[in-house]
């Protein structure tokens, strides 16, 4: 062995990221990056992740000084994405643990075989997020409908009053005692003129374990005293736009007999000028503001919302959410609506996972871990596949559909 050659290995924090002829390097831990394009380097990359190489390479002294990889081996090394050390200063071939993305209920696997260990009781565990629609009441207009499919609750469409039996919510209940779950969410819309209104109520002492969150759009010309009949926690959803007085919004939720420890806002916001209007007007009660596209302002949200390369970058992506993001899509995943006629549906899906009239709430969790596709939607489209960065971009969300775009992004790759 020549004492002059050196040992060559990538650091075991470093993503890395292959299309076409291109491989990124990624820190997770710093967010320094590399593109390479360089065939040389990119074949020393490929060596290290053979099997037999154990994640590190021997090379040649005269290999490290080709003028056609100086720079990107200086690159390499300054960023801390490579390394290399002299044999002659470590006899041994050292033993690099390269992190390999290896899941033990892999869906691939789980569709081929059935998974039949998932069956049964344990298949609740995957229960995490649940959003009631308890009732409807009108059939919303175009407008409306826009606006909705952007929201962090998936606000009812349906065009007739129909009303969730009190005996299949009591069930769903009973079966999630041995979930994840631990927040469930119920649209407020008209919830106190429900006929089980008071086994409902019942229903939340019961399960005190849980932290039940109503849902209710702000409007300046509907009374909201009633929402304070029922002990819950209170999501607020505001529309700048649609509400020319904002101040009126604001002395109602004052106005209230309800704690502002147990209230949270949400604004959805089309412009810059409505973010200061809000954090200014409702600067005393915990608001999170939410991008709203109006068919309008898509220059606001190209500006404000789309990502630029060092906006994936930084703050630094971990590599445990990169590795999720290549299976599932973790803002959906785990996460069921109930509908007032029993449909159940599966993240922000617009098709039916089941029926909880027809179906337990098992079998339909089970059908969307073997053959579902909303729980796993990740950026795998024909755009996001011809980039390196892919996987370090949040989850496709609920406004790639409300634009009709396959990304939130201004990369050009």
């Amino acid at each position: 062995m020549n004492e002059q050659d050196y040992w060559f290995y990538i650091y075991p924090n470093i993503y890395i990221s292959e299309v076409s002829n291109s491989i990124l390097l990624y820190n997770t831990d710093t967010g320094e990056s590399l593109c390479s394009q360089c065939s040389i380097f990119n074949f020393w990359i490929h060596s290290v992740y053979e099997p037999e190489n154990l994640g590190v390479i021997r090379l040649k002294e005269e290999a490290l000084q080709d003028e056609r990889v100086a720079d990107i081996l200086y690159e390499a090394t300054h960023k801390k994405l490579v390394r290399f050390i002299q044999i002659s200063q470590h006899l041994l071939k050292p033993i690099n643990f390269l992190p390999i993305l290896n899941l033990q209920h892999d869906y691939e696997v789980a569709e081929k075989d059935k998974a039949e260990e998932l069956k049964g009781d344990n298949v609740i565990s995957y229960l995490s997020k649940l959003n009631l629609i308890i009732l409807s009441q009108h059939e919303v207009n175009e407008t409306e409908k826009r606006q909705f499919m952007q929201m962090d609750f998936p606000v009812p469409t349906v065009s007739q009053k129909e009303e969730l039996d009190i005996r299949q919510i009591k069930k769903l209940f009973n079966i999630a005692r041995f979930s994840l779950l631990k927040k469930v969410n119920i649209w407020g819309e008209g919830l106190l003129t429900y006929q089980s209104i008071t086994e409902l109520i019942e229903v939340f002492s019961d399960y005190s374990d849980y932290r039940f969150h109503l849902w209710y759009i702000c409007k300046e010309d509907e009374e909201m005293s009633l929402l304070e009949h029922i002990s819950l926690y209170y999501d607020f959803i505001i529309f700048p736009r649609q509400n020319s007085d904002l101040q009126k919004i604001k002395r109602k939720l004052a106005a209230l007999n309800i704690q502002k420890e147990r209230m949270v806002l949400y604004a959805y916001i089309t412009s810059m000028q409505e973010i200061y209007h809000c954090e200014n007007l409702f600067h005393d009660y915990k608001i999170y503001i939410r991008p709203l596209y109006d068919g309008s302002n898509l220059d606001f949200f190209e500006k404000n919302v789309f990502l630029q390369k060092e906006d994936i970058l930084f703050p630094p992506v971990s590599m445990n959410t990169i590795f999720c993001n290549q299976k599932i899509n973790s803002q959906t995943f785990g996460m069921l609506t109930i509908y007032p006629n029993g449909i159940v549906k599966a993240g922000f899906s617009d098709s039916s996972a089941g029926n909880l009239y027809h179906e337990d709430v098992r079998e339909i969790i089970y059908k969307e871990l073997i053959s579902g596709t909303n729980w796993r939607n990740i950026r795998s489209n024909d755009i996001c596949n011809k980039c390196c960065y892919r996987f370090l971009c949040p989850p496709p969300s609920k406004y790639e559909k409300a634009l009709g775009r396959p990304n939130l992004c201004l990369m050009e790759e």
